[in-house]
């Protein structure tokens, strides 16, 4: 797949036309009466026809954290971004070749760096504002009957969470989300193997285990 990753970089790069994105203004970072920089509202411009300038803003002021490492983080990651969101991604991983082989970022020379770190780099390209994503090689969850966070303060900065249970098994997650409540908005879980398990929190509503069975058999399991 990393084969054709330059092809796939150099069509969704939005950093090399920035200089073209409106050549008759001199200052791409003027605020119009939107709130948004020109820059912003040209490049998100599709986005603010369809839920218009307020949802963009949102959108534009949300913050997500990924923990952990797998496939699907990666791409929700890369789509979350080109729509403006701001991402962080933490874990203590290193670049293996399998993640190079499945990235459409990583290269060969990735290999044994920082897997945070480094895949956020690769995909600063997506926006022309590099601080939208960052990288952090750290632990944030400590695992103490229940997994916990070290850092409150670094959490309050989140509204949404997002767990890898490849790194966080989802039987030891179901209290976590409840730790979360007073500080984060929605907390998901998600693994997609031969079968799926989901764990998501939003707040208000149960917490739930969907499991699909290889039948086709579904059960849902409450976790409250």
């Amino acid at each position: 797949m990393n084969s054709d990753s330059e092809d796939l970089l150099e069509v969704i790069d939005v950093s090399e036309g920035e200089n073209d994105i409106n050549p008759d203004h001199n200052d791409h970072n003027d605020r119009s009466d939107t709130g948004l920089t020109t820059t912003d509202s040209l490049v998100y411009d599709r986005q603010i026809r369809l839920w218009g300038i307020e949802a963009q803003k949102k959108i534009m002021n949300s913050q997500v954290l990924f923990l952990g490492k797998n496939g699907i983080q990666e791409e929700c990651m890369k789509n979350l971004l080109l729509a403006g969101m701001n991402v962080t991604l933490i874990n203590e991983h290193l670049v293996s070749e399998q993640d190079v082989k499945f990235s459409f970022f990583l290269k060969p020379e990735d290999v044994g760096k920082q897997h945070s770190v480094t895949l956020c780099n690769r995909m600063s390209s997506l926006t022309l504002n590099e601080k939208r994503i960052s990288g952090l090689n750290s632990k944030f969850l400590v695992d103490d009957n229940g997994y916990k966070f070290y850092d409150t303060e670094l959490l309050k900065s989140f509204n949404v969470i997002c767990v890898s249970i490849n790194d966080y098994p989802l039987h030891k997650l179901p209290r976590f989300p409840r730790r979360c409540d007073k500080v984060i908005t929605s907390f998901f879980s998600l693994i997609m193997l031969l079968k799926t398990k989901d764990l998501s929190d939003f707040g208000e509503k149960d917490l739930e285990e969907e499991s699909e069975k290889y039948n086709g058999r579904k059960e849902t399991l409450k976790l409250v």
